[in-house]
């Protein structure tokens, strides 16, 4: 039986093509369970949960997963049970349920990690990244992705190659192809270096991608080209059916429509050896869109409605609704213009149904979650009523108890030793920095009020001689002479005034620059120095501490004020971040300003704190400037620093959901007042 097992799993991965294959390999499956026990059980099940899911078949796939699930907690194979977690939560991602999808995620993360199978925990949390990266939630993202690089990156670099992959995706969809193409390229360099040709030909399938963005079409097909060899090596038909389909569209964008249908043709004949129906309908479309470009309408309408006849037999409404709109572009650009009117009323009509089914989803998705919820709360009363039934046991041995109960007193007491010992540690850190803050203050302030009472000197001087010849001119009435004296006095006050206002903005700015135009500063090094400073804390609590600056951004501002700035800000997001959280800061450069974006997934600010940190606006969000009357000086000092600059910040917080602080700067030098 064992035998019969294991041929069936060399058979899995030989045989994912094509849709009557898949359903063979799921019949093969459900007939070699019956007689499967253990660990080889719980595996068949989880690939009966794959394979349902890839034939689209999601109740079935979840009740497979399901019963993966139960039956590894029954034999007590807890890595059964994470991994069977893992592909249920993949079915639900395949499916659009993403929320569900990271519950199922989380859940079979918590169990490598209690199970200290570290290599299947990085997997997962690299599958966390993906799905937040589907959200288009790309901070926590990248740093799940980021957390799951450098776990693999310890254990070997094992599968680090599809990490990269994915950082680089997240870089694609966020339009920074710069950054995307350095993560591919050494997503390539280490399939290269393992000889995985899967993780080579995704590499460079996604270098294409990217080049064919750029509109460099030639190194685009360059690279599509060694695609198509290492699939034709590896006799990956499915796969090379893609590229064929891949590189026609390279040639349709280029208009060389008659290589385009070549090379449509050649992915098509392939679909179709492999009984690939939505892959015959997906690239019928397309042929059908390149003929009517070609002007032969009888190919392009025959394309069109045979891939119109498959979605319309599978239920497919979004890619039906795509062809009819395909149909309405054909027959309008043929004259046709009452059936091209009646093929768009019906893809307007699909388009508004498909809205509806996303939604019908989302509220499934609710609802699963819901009974979810239930269930546990049920679980969790049962265990109530266990907890009291052994309550009530444990009354009739009173000593017991007693001595249960003086353990734990012993362990609470040890507990708020080792946290006021922890706590006076962390307070004795932070007076210190205090105090080298008030040092550099002191020290700036005495050399500033030195300069103010030496320019002061020249004016008060000269208007106490203006007195003595005041005085004189009044008793005698020349009043030629008092006019003069008169811009005398003007002259001297307004030199007094100019310091006047020179000492004000020194105040305002807390201590930072002195009053004269500051230095020009590159942002990436002060940044990273401070990141530097911060490494021990975070690495302390778990928290994966992550910087993307773009490179050559330059602002005007005082080094030791930029320094206090930044780690006052990453301090508050590491103070307020749990264990095995992140810290994320981005800054991006965008014409004459500089976006500087630190988000945390910690505590969150409470209301009535950050009412004394920010004054409101009038619609009740968490945006502002600081109140001066708050006791949070660090933020105050930011904010403070933000003003002084002719620059805008911006903090969203919620209790449980972290902040994010999105500071904008002028990159050119604009005199504050």
């Amino acid at each position: 039986m064992k035998k019969t097992f294991l041929l069936l799993t060399c058979l899995l991965y030989l045989t994912k093509s094509g849709a009557a294959q898949n359903l063979a390999m799921i019949d093969s499956l459900k007939s070699v369970l019956l007689g499967l026990s253990g660990e080889e059980k719980v595996k068949v099940l989880r690939d009966l949960c794959y394979y349902s899911g890839f034939k689209t078949d999601f109740e079935e796939a979840v009740s497979y997963g399901l019963e993966a699930i139960a039956y590894a907690s029954e034999i007590g194979d807890k890595n059964g049970m994470g991994a069977s977690y893992q592909d249920l939560g993949t079915v639900y991602k395949h499916s659009g349920r993403l929320e569900m999808a990271l519950d199922l995620y989380e859940k079979a993360r918590l169990i490598f990690k209690e199970t200290a199978n570290y290599e299947s925990e990085a997997f997962v949390m690299h599958n966390i990244g993906v799905t937040y990266s589907i959200k288009e939630d790309y901070p926590t993202a990248m740093g799940y992705l980021f957390k799951a690089l450098d776990m693999k990156d310890s254990l070997g670099g094992v599968a680090i190659s599809s990490t990269l992959n994915s950082i680089g995706e997240v870089y694609r969809k966020r339009r920074d192809d710069d950054k995307a193409l350095e993560y591919y390229f050494r997503a390539l360099e280490e399939g290269n270096k393992t000889q995985n040709k899967d993780h080579i030909s995704q590499a460079l399938n996604n270098i294409e991608i990217i080049y064919r963005q750029k509109g460099d079409y030639e190194k685009a097909q360059e690279y599509r080209m060694q695609v198509i060899r290492i699939k034709t090596e590896l006799g990956d038909d499915y796969g090379l059916a893609i590229s064929y389909n891949n590189l026609g569209e390279l040639y349709a964008v280029q208009g060389q429509l008659k290589k385009a249908v070549e090379y449509f043709q050649k992915s098509l004949e392939i679909k179709v050896r492999l009984d690939n129906q939505e892959g015959i309908a997906f690239t019928s479309r397309q042929l059908a869109s390149v003929y009517s470009r070609l002007n032969d309408f009888k190919n392009a309408d025959k394309f069109a409605k045979k891939s119109l006849a498959f979605y319309n037999e599978v239920g497919n409404v979004n890619m039906e609704s795509k062809t009819y709109k395909t149909l309405s572009e054909i027959y309008k650009s043929f004259g046709r213009f009452e059936q091209a009117l009646q093929y768009y009323e019906r893809y307007s009509s699909l388009k508004d149904s498909v809205f509806n089914k996303a939604k019908e989803v989302i509220m499934s998705d609710m609802a699963t979650k819901y009974e979810t919820a239930k269930k546990e709360a049920e679980n969790n009363l049962l265990k109530m009523e266990t907890e009291q039934q052994l309550a009530t046991i444990a009354q009739k041995n009173q000593q017991v108890t007693l001595t249960i109960i003086g353990l734990l007193i012993l362990l609470a007491l040890a507990g708020l030793l080792f946290r006021a010992y922890r706590q006076k540690n962390r307070s004795n850190e932070v007076l210190k920095a205090q105090k080298e803050e008030l040092a550099r203050l002191n020290a700036t302030k005495d050399r500033f009020f030195g300069i103010i009472a030496h320019d002061l000197r020249g004016p008060l001087t000269a208007l106490q001689g203006i007195s003595g010849l005041l005085n004189y001119n009044i008793k005698k009435g020349n009043i030629d002479n008092l006019n003069k004296i008169a811009l005398q006095i003007e002259d001297s006050a307004q030199k007094v005034n100019t310091l006047l206002d020179n000492l004000l903005k020194w105040a305002l700015s807390q201590g930072g620059a002195m009053p004269h135009r500051p230095q020009r500063l590159a942002l990436k090094p002060i940044i990273e120095e401070n990141l530097h400073y911060f490494k021990d804390m975070a690495a302390a609590k778990d928290i994966h501490l992550h910087a993307d600056i773009a490179q050559d951004v330059h602002i005007h501002a005082d080094k030791e004020t930029l320094s206090t700035i930044f780690r006052n800000l990453i301090n508050n997001s590491i103070k307020f971040t749990p264990r095995g959280g992140a810290v994320n800061l981005a800054v991006t450069d965008k014409e004459d300003q500089v976006q500087i974006d630190v988000q945390d997934n910690g505590a969150g600010i409470e209301e009535e704190r950050l009412k004394n940190l920010f004054v409101l606006d009038d619609n009740k969000s968490t945006s502002g400037t600081a109140n001066e009357k708050g006791t949070g000086l660090g933020l105050v000092l930011v904010d403070d620093f933000v003003r002084l600059n002719q620059g805008t910040i911006r903090v969203a917080s919620k209790p449980g959901d972290g902040s994010v602080f999105s500071i904008t700067l002028p990159t050119k030098y604009a005199k504050a007042g």
